[in-house]
């Protein structure tokens, strides 16, 4: 009978094979973002050590690129960058007597600009197709009611249609959704156009009016103020009204924010830092059901101190009573989850030259805090820190040669970007570095280790073959 030791060293050979494809895969596939901050988050690190790294979060953004718009005047003020469903950036800019649109590439390259004499721009929106629509208001010096219009501009900053969409005496608020446009008013009017700028329907309501929030299946939720009386609306797309639901709540609360989470909540808050001081928090369902009312003993203070993430979990800057005070004022970020507990709590600090001032939840699933320095000298945001859900810091950084005008936004990719003061856009995000042969430097760093794995495979595999041939057949 034959010897089995060949067919022994055959597979040996083979789980040497399959073991150095194991190796080859490994070495070209290292440890990813995702996994460092997995293991950041269970090693139990503490968030202050994160504070202490010098900057290096586990979260590393650099700057990509900046692009000068327009040599800033006096008078110039930039709003925050809107990123269009194209993936191309716009910023508005208002001033004493017009109003300036710029288009960038996300690229950091100006496509087009367009300029409007005599008229204040209002905060575009998108439609699905790549269309901006947005509402102007005619530049006066009267106290007179103020001319309106509706644009519609294409991708490419070409006109297709405006329409004067009433005499208004305050700003109106405008939305899109699918083939609708609904604008809203502190007058209590509310104007339907489709997205080809027909108009389909009006509608007058007692009370200002908050913006319209439009929830998945089309219902346009509304809240109505008058002295006595606070009602949320739900209206179908055709104007008729679902359901309304009269709010017990003091009339000296201010309303903040009009939130809809994913069919499942419609969230009104009320804040006041008066009298009446405290926060109170409604939720309804979408079938007008009352889910809780929260009562806490802080105010929401900021620009824009409130926001909603992807969960439902609503993030806020609060401010109690007892912390205010000249050196005692103290602010605090928290995360409230969907039944309007609190899940967590950060201490921003007092705030004394640089307060917290907005929220912005970024569509990457990371929040994002701006910290604003009133003085006047920058007059802007200098400092930004980024914090994920369990509210830990994941990035921070500070700008000591730009205050920036208005808050972040945050593309789906994470990559940030600002508009400063004077009229230049930064980006920062996460650049895969290159080598000067073009090769990344992930894939190089790894090259030298392929290659000894494969130069050890020939090796055994020479060695095997010598051994089994000369040694020939085994005796029986």
């Amino acid at each position: 009978m034959i010897s089995k030791k060949p067919k022994i060293e055959a597979v040996l050979v083979l789980i040497l094979l399959i073991l150095s494809v194991v190796m080859v895969i490994g070495a070209t596939n290292p440890m990813n973002d995702e996994t460092l901050d997995s293991d950041f988050r269970n090693e139990g690190f503490e968030t202050s050590l994160a504070m202490e790294m010098d900057g290096e979060c586990p979260l590393n953004k650099t700057l990509l690129w900046t692009c000068e718009i327009k040599e800033t005047e006096f008078d110039d003020r930039y709003s925050s960058p809107f990123i269009g469903p194209n993936g191309n950036i716009y910023v508005l800019n208002n001033y004493y007597n017009g109003s300036d649109i710029y288009s960038i590439d996300g690229d950091g390259d100006l496509r087009w600009n367009l300029t409007f004499e005599d008229e204040t721009i209002l905060y575009p929106t998108f439609g699905d197709d790549g269309r901006i629509y947005f509402v102007s208001v005619e530049v006066r010096d009267t106290t007179d009611a103020n001319i309106s219009y509706l644009y519609s501009f294409d991708n490419d900053g070409e006109l297709e249609w405006k329409n004067q969409i009433g005499d208004f005496r305050t700003s109106p608020q405008i939305v899109v959704f699918e083939d609708s446009i609904y604008i809203s008013t502190e007058t209590g009017e509310l104007h339907v156009y489709d997205t080809e700028g027909n108009f389909l329907f009006d509608k007058d309501i007692a009370g200002d009016l908050s913006y319209p929030v439009v929830g998945e299946d089309g219902t346009v939720y509304l809240l109505s103020s008058e002295e006595g009386s606070r009602v949320l609306i739900a209206m179908g797309d055709d104007g008729d009204v679902i359901w309304e639901r009269a709010l017990d709540i003091e009339d000296a609360l201010g309303f903040v924010d009009i939130f809809v989470k994913e069919e499942t909540n419609i969230y009104l808050v009320f804040s006041e830092s008066g009298e009446d001081f405290g926060t109170v928090i409604y939720s309804y369902t979408p079938q007008g059901e009352l889910e809780f009312i929260k009562e806490f003993d802080f105010v929401i203070m900021g620009h824009h101190p409130i926001d909603i993430g992807r969960g439902g979990d609503l993030y806020l800057i609060s401010l109690r009573m007892q912390d205010f005070g000249f050196d005692e004022t103290r602010y605090h970020l928290k995360s409230l989850n969907s039944d309007g507990e609190i899940r967590w709590e950060y201490d921003l600090g007092r705030g004394t030259t640089e307060t917290p001032w907005s929220i912005v939840y970024g569509d990457d699933g990371m929040l994002y805090v701006g910290f604003y320095d009133a003085t006047y000298k920058n007059q802007g945001y200098l400092e930004f820190h980024s914090f994920d859900d369990n509210g830990e810091i994941r990035w921070e950084h500070s700008f000591e040669d730009a205050a920036f005008s208005d808050m972040l936004t945050v593309h789906e990719d994470g990559t940030l970007y600002l508009t400063s003061t004077d009229g230049v856009i930064y980006a920062y995000g996460e650049e895969e570095s290159e080598n000067d042969n073009g090769q990344t430097d992930g894939f190089f760093s790894n090259f030298g280790a392929i290659v000894l794995i494969l130069v050890i495979i020939v090796i055994l595999a020479i060695s095997l073959i010598y051994l089994v041939n000369s040694k020939g057949k085994y005796p029986r």
